[in-house]
This record gives structure tokens, C-alpha cells and sequence, in this order.
């Protein structure tokens, strides 16, 4: 299952959630290899910014709660409930004029599928609308099976051992993401 949600924050509380991220004084910490240790050495395309907000059910940042609106948009759409949240983080791609695509991974290689058992999803939320989509791929690695464009507002939702990779911008400045890895507990046949 991939759903794609669009229109996920209010007006409002996008543009704010926008500033904060762009304020000079939020904290992004350099990522000198976000293609999970397959970046060849002083490859610039392969770095990347993080900001970790919430790591197993633990807030890590002054920023955490700005973050929780998302993480509840995700359950609510996937008619679930959170039973924990793993990890909350945003990552940062930016435009190095050349074509960029992360290995294909999973974010969470434990799952639970047996009906009515808790299980993780992976949410992505887009803060931009830019070039650089997010590609799903079958259990193979290597067979796309659906692409997502980053459009702001935007989140798509996936079971979190679904391989999936992202791509850098090429026309676009930057790729800004909110990642949320939680485990949550279904009903939703389509969902589960």
C-alpha cells in the first residue's frame, strides 16, 4: 500500500512549519553520506542535511511538538492508531546540478503483517514542490513500481518495509522532507 495525501497542513501552519526550517537559527546537521553507506568518497551529490526531532518515542529537539501535526495527519489518514513513534526527522537535499538518486532501502526492517497487529509506516512529507520524486521499488531493489513528485503539502504513506529511494533536485534549490517512521495499530483492510 502507498496512499498519497495532498493538502495534509493548513495554509498557515505549512508556512510556518516553512520559516522555522529556514530560520538561521534552527539546527541542520551535515550528512556526509545519506545514500546508506554506498557514497564514494568526496562525493558532494551524496550530502545532505538532518535534524532528528523525535527517536524512539523521545523528543531529541526544541522543535518536536512543530513536527507532531504531521506524525498525527499520517495516522489519522491511514486510519490508525500510534502505538510509539520511532523516529521523526527532516533531511535536506540540495541542487548540485547533478542527477542524484539514493540507493533503494527500507526505513524499518521489521514488520508486522498478521491483521489487527501494530506494524511500522514510513511517512514522507514534502515541504517543497520541486523536482526529485521519491521512487517505491518491488522487493527486488531494482524494479520501479511507483514514483511520488514532491509537491508541498504533500504526504505519502507506505509500509515502512517498502524499498524506496529519493532523488535530488536538479532544477529545484533544495528537497526538504519530513520523515516519520512510527509503529501503529489497523483496522483498515486496505491499510493492514
Amino acid at each position: 500500500m502507498i496512499k498519497v495525501v495532498d493538502n495534509v497542513l493548513g495554509k498557515n501552519a505549512l508556512i510556518q512549519l516553512g520559516k522555522m526550517l529556514e530560520d538561521t537559527n534552527f539546527p541542520w546537521y551535515w550528512q556526509s553520506d545519506t545514500n546508506f553507506g554506498v557514497a564514494q568518497s568526496n562525493d558532494i551529490t551524496k550530502t545532505g542535511f538532518r535534524h532528528c526531532f523525535i527517536r524512539e518515542d523521545k523528543s531529541l529537539s526544541d522543535y518536536s511538538v512543530a513536527v507532531m501535526p504531521i506524525v498525527c495527519a499520517m495516522a489519522d489518514a491511514a486510519e490508525s492508531t500510534i502505538v510509539s513513534i520511532f523516529s521523526v526527522h527532516a533531511n535536506l537535499l540540495l541542487n548540485h546540478n547533478k542527477e542524484m538518486a539514493l540507493q533503494p532501502h527500507v526505513d524499518i526492517a521489521e514488520s508486522y503483517t498478521e491483521k489487527g497487529m501494530p506494524k511500522y509506516m514510513t511517512g514522507i512529507f514534502y515541504l517543497d514542490t520541486v523536482d526529485g520524486d521519491t521512487v517505491f521499488f518491488d522487493s527486488d531493489r531494482k524494479t520501479a513500481i511507483q514514483n511520488v513528485s514532491p509537491i508541498a503539502n504533500r504526504m505519502v504513506i507506505f509500509d515502512a518495509t517498502t524499498f524506496h529511494s529519493a532523488s535530488s533536485p536538479m532544477t529545484g534549490l533544495r528537497r526538504r522532507v519530513i520523515n516519520v517512521n512510527v509503529l501503529v495499530k489497523t483496522d483498515n483492510k486496505e491499510i493492514a
